[in-house]
């Protein structure tokens, strides 16, 4: 956002008049719109990025949710949901057990690693996607389904 509003005042700068407190390169407007079109792809990557921490968080709380709904503890079920991804990191690196590491959302997790790198591993950041995508459905409808099975007045 900075970058972004630096960006637009010395647009601003340059086209109404009044003198910026430092010289850019390229002068003019086309320096200030130079620096807007590296700073907005910066930005979209900053949203994407919180975005898909926004998605796993919500995957390991629906485990957690459904956990809760199972147990009739809340305490329960965030202590199952971070035993969960504690024990899920653990067997991700368990090479004998990799049949079942593409169903552990901890393994899908370490590809957004590889966005910084000149290719990023675009096919699992998907499938990372579609995996926390499907705990979060899963876990929600059972948990949804239980609450539609349990006595309400008692």
């Amino acid at each position: 956002m900075l970058g972004a509003a630096i960006a637009a005042a010395n647009i601003v700068y340059r086209t109404l008049g009044p003198e910026p407190a430092h010289e850019m390169k390229p002068p003019g407007v086309a320096g200030a719109a130079t620096l807007l079109v590296l700073i907005v792809p910066a930005l979209v990557a900053a949203y994407l990025g919180a975005g898909a921490a926004w998605l796993w968080m919500i995957a390991v709380a629906s485990i957690g949710v459904l956990a809760g709904l199972i147990t009739g503890s809340a305490a329960g079920g965030v202590g199952i949901a971070f035993g969960y991804y504690a024990v899920a990191r653990v067997l991700t690196q368990i090479d004998s057990l990799r049949g079942i590491h593409p169903a552990l959302l901890p393994y899908w997790l370490g590809r957004w690693t590889t966005v910084g790198r000149a290719a990023p591993d675009w096919p699992g950041l998907a499938a990372g996607v579609g995996c926390a995508v499907a705990y979060a459905v899963i876990c929600t409808a059972a948990g949804l389904i239980l609450i539609q099975h349990r006595d309400i007045d008692a």
